[in-house]
């Protein structure tokens, strides 16, 4: 079995790659029940107050 500690394993997204698509998701949930486009917002994290790449 592959490791990520050790070093052998890729790690996973990331928490702004989290976030991101938690929000995707729920702007998505909200746009089918009021049939309206809604504008997603930048996912900034307080550590470094700068927008996640989109």
């Amino acid at each position: 079995m592959r490791s990520i500690v050790a070093g052998q394993a890729a790690a996973g997204p990331d928490l702004e790659a989290g976030l991101r698509s938690a929000l995707i998701c729920l702007k998505a949930r909200e746009s089918t029940e009021t049939s309206a486009f809604l504008d997603i917002e930048p996912v900034t994290l307080a550590v470094n107050e700068e927008p996640a790449p989109s």
